[in-house]
């Protein structure tokens, strides 16, 4: 391991990128604090894997280093470090992360929106709830599974209406959700997608299933108190 180490500060960057993944694959918490190092290397490869490394490894230290990731000027880093954040996140992390609710970038916010919804933190749902009118069809789509995660009912209403979104994974993520919570009112609605040629095909079979699902709750007799 020693000399993998070493490699993570070869000028040559295909060198320190192999050098993280080696670590990561290797799955030894004695690697962690120096591939916490590479969460600053100046090429943004090399940070990106640095955090997929942390990620596999699992270890709790690098939550925090991992947090300013968060804003890094490139895509694939910010992604790379959302998904680790959002893995390694514990309960005694929730101050950190209600405190990213109010940060300028709505990236970060759906982060720690997201996060907070994994550790099952009721908090996270007026944030989230924001994020389901988001341009972004990928905000959307992450804040009705969060909002799912959290079983926020009051969320509702404006679920039931990106059943007809305009992006394919947000309907789908919608008809998930509306399931989930077992929402009688979604039902003529789903069968109206069931039904719909015009609509994806993916989209009309689990709305199909869907529809089944609810059915047969108002079907299921009720259960003697």
């Amino acid at each position: 391991m020693g000399a993998l180490k070493k490699r993570l500060h070869d000028e040559v960057v295909e060198v320190r990128r192999a050098a993280v993944f080696a670590l990561g694959q290797m799955g030894s918490k004695k690697a962690v604090g120096a591939l916490i190092e590479s969460l600053e290397d100046k090429n943004w490869f090399v940070r990106g894997d640095a955090a997929e490394a942390l990620r596999k490894i699992g270890d709790e230290d690098a939550f925090e280093p991992l947090l300013k990731l968060l804003e890094d000027e490139d895509s694939y880093v910010r992604s790379s470090a959302r998904g680790a954040v959002m893995e390694l996140a514990k309960p005694k992390n929730r101050g950190k992360l209600k405190k990213l609710l109010t940060h300028p970038k709505k990236e970060v916010r759906l982060t720690a929106a997201m996060t907070l919804a994994r550790l099952k933190d009721a908090d996270a749902s007026g944030e989230l709830i924001k994020f389901l009118n988001d341009p972004s069809a990928a905000a959307r789509k992450d804040a009705v599974a969060g909002l799912t995660e959290l079983r926020q009912s009051k969320a509702l209403p404006a679920i039931r209406k990106l059943l007809h979104d305009q992006d394919l994974l947000v309907r789908l993520q919608a008809v998930v959700a509306v399931t989930e919570f077992k929402d009688q009112q979604s039902l003529p609605v789903l069968l109206a997608i069931a039904e719909d040629n015009r609509q994806d095909k993916r989209v009309r079979q689990i709305a199909t299933r869907a529809a089944r699902i609810l059915v047969s709750e108002t079907s299921r007799p009720a259960v003697a108190k």
